[in-house]
């Protein structure tokens, strides 16, 4: 998070001293630009969103949402396509009940967790799967493995991109590392490591990605 903070700020700093050098004129060309590209880059985010949002159907309602605003920021800067928006929005509607009838529930152990650009919290029962994978662009993932058991090994496959995931594990859960961890992704290890059963299953890390970082909390 502390690098999350580093980027905005240092984002923000560069854009004021973009604007103080001039501030009328660059202001007028920042405004000018943000006006004309926005749409674009709502579209982009919803397309990414949407790829992410297939690991949990009922999520795409919030991508495609995103979609249709763009699509109308688009259209009102390019006439031509307003006749195309009038024409097929009832489409968009079709697929908005579609993704809504189709998503269903979500299962009771998912084996994949993901988040782009926002953070999403999971708490976990059950038996843990073999395999969990979890992806997080620029957001963070929060997991509460407290309520789960191992009958076995399990793999977690954790790919980072400017992205954090937290992990919470019961106090006598062994962590190993599996294959070489990501050199620019960290792993921390927190909480009391005097309950832990080395005779036990294991929960087996993967890491991969950059710009991130994953930390495992006993409890």
């Amino acid at each position: 998070m502390r690098r999350a903070r580093f980027a905005v700020g240092l984002v923000l700093a560069s854009t004021a001293g973009f604007l103080l050098l001039a501030p009328g004129p660059r202001a007028s060309v920042a405004v000018n630009e943000m006006a004309a590209i926005w749409p674009y880059l709502l579209a982009i985010f919803a397309i990414a969103s949407g790829f992410v949002a297939l690991t949990d159907p009922r999520r795409l309602l919030g991508p495609l949402v995103l979609a249709i605003i763009s699509l109308v920021g688009v259209a009102y800067r390019n006439h031509s396509l307003k006749s195309y928006i009038i024409a097929y929005w009832p489409l968009a509607l079709l697929i908005a009940a579609a993704v809504m009838t189709l998503g269903g529930h979500t299962a009771r152990m998912p084996t994949r967790l993901a988040a782009v650009a926002w953070t999403t919290r999971w708490v976990l029962r059950d038996q843990l799967s073999q395999s969990l994978r979890v992806t997080c662009v620029l957001g963070a993932v929060h997991i509460d493995l407290r309520d789960t058991t191992l009958a076995g090994d399990s793999v977690a496959t954790i790919t980072t991109i400017g992205g954090c995931v937290w992990m919470k594990i019961p106090a006598h859960w062994p962590v190993v590392l599996d294959g070489l961890p990501s050199a620019l992704v960290p792993i921390e290890e927190r909480g009391r490591r005097d309950a832990i059963d080395m005779d036990s299953s294991k929960l087996r890390l993967r890491s991969g990605g950059a710009a991130g970082y994953v930390v495992v909390e006993r409890w």
